[in-house]
């Protein structure tokens, strides 16, 4: 089993955690804003921690939102910065990889998957609501 990363967090205000362990294999960056209570750690973290922990670390960048689907002038421009520590990058949604944003500026191989689950695996079905009493997750259902 693989160790979980130790994630020391920075002081507020910084946003994110900081790469440490000199052992990680991969980094899913799923969020540019620095800023954003989703995100653990940026671009620049992550350049920082290839450039002098790990050089070896694969990066995959999920793109899941653009200035098209946002209607705000400056998402593009971070996520193709941010782009540029990916070895890898998943768009999720066809329409994404349509767009000739990422056809000039993805320097990394790209995949696309759909957002979204397969309704015959995951569904309502038999579904009952929580009442309160023992762990939430026991009433997931997961057709066979």
């Amino acid at each position: 089993m693989m160790a979980r990363p130790n994630l020391t967090p920075q002081p507020p205000g910084i946003g994110g955690h900081a790469l440490s362990d000199a052992d990680i294999d991969f980094i899913l960056m799923i969020d540019t804003r620095v800023h954003s209570p989703n995100m653990c750690f940026g671009a620049g973290a992550i350049l920082r921690y290839l450039t002098f922990r790990n050089p070896s670390a694969i990066v995959i960048h999920r793109i899941n939102e653009c200035d098209e689907l946002k209607d705000e002038p400056f998402i593009n421009y971070k996520l193709v910065r941010a782009n540029y520590v990916a070895d890898v990058t998943v768009l999720v949604d066809e329409w994404l990889a349509r767009l000739p944003l990422w056809r000039q500026h993805l320097r990394s191989p790209w995949f696309v998957i759909r957002n979204g689950s397969d309704t015959r695996i995951f569904h309502s079905r038999g579904y009952q609501s929580w009442r309160g009493e023992g762990p939430p997750f026991a009433r997931i259902y997961v057709a066979s």
